[in-house]
Order: structure tokens, then sequence, then C-alpha cells
């Protein structure tokens, strides 16, 4: 479903790299250009971030991430983390590294097979059971 702007109530625009002093729904009110943030994306995730990208965007300025750069941070880790949005769920190998996840007591993974379990998912890849998992979710002892 292609985004479209709430232009029924118009703020005025705040100069660049300022923060956004009210959130609004109508996020053309930001001054940023959402098809080009689309469009800086790799070429491969561009149509995830068709999607994506509105809705991250939306979320920092709600949640009160309102600083560009701040931004900027979280729409790039939600790139290199997930393809922006292309990997919901971490492709699991298992790599050595994921192997690691598992007896993690610092994430949380106490129990066989919570390294699996508690894998990385969302824009950000949250892993681990007590770190992540139970701040993020409101059931944890079932993450899918």
């Amino acid at each position: 479903m292609p985004w479209e702007p709430d232009l029924k109530e118009r703020e005025p625009v705040p100069a660049p790299g300022t923060i956004v002093a009210t959130p609004s729904p109508d996020l053309k009110t930001t001054g940023v250009d959402l098809d080009l943030l689309v469009d800086a994306a790799q070429p491969a995730f561009r149509r995830f971030a068709m999607e994506s990208i509105p809705v991250i965007f939306a979320e920092c300025i709600s949640s009160g991430v309102s600083m560009y750069a701040q931004i900027a941070y979280v729409l790039a880790t939600a790139e290199h983390e997930a393809g922006c949005g292309k990997w919901m769920r971490e492709l699991w190998g298992p790599t050595a590294a994921q192997r690691g996840y598992e007896g993690r007591s610092d994430l949380g993974n106490t129990q066989a097979g919570d390294g699996l379990r508690f894998r990385g998912r969302g824009y950000v890849q949250i892993t681990g059971h007590a770190s992540n998992y139970l701040a993020a979710l409101t059931r944890p002892s079932n993450p899918d």
C-alpha cells in the first residue's frame, strides 16, 4: 500500500537539522522528502524501503526522536540490520557467532534453544531473551 500523507493540517516546516517541536501525523511538515530517503536505500532494498521508511520515520517523530541525525542513525540501522524490512528475522546458519548466543546469561539465554528462539528480529535485529525481548515483547516465551 503506497504511503499517502495526510494533507488536512499543515504546520510550519522546521529548519534542517532542528528538532521537530510537535510530532504531527503529516510527515510532510517535517521538511523531509521521504521519497529521497527511499531512493537513498540500496537498490535491492528499495521495495522494502517504500513501506518501512515512512513507518520508521513516523514512529521516530511520535516517539520524540526528531533530530535528523538520530533519525538517520535509526534508518541506517534498519537498512544494515534488516535490509529495510527484507529480513525481519535473523538469517540462521547457525554461524559461530550465532552459536555463541546459546547459554549467554548476559542476554538472558539460559535455556537450551534460547539462542535460536531469541535470535535477531525486527528492524534492529533485537537479540537475547532478558536483554531485549522482555523489554520489547509482551509474550517473550513465544517470539514468533
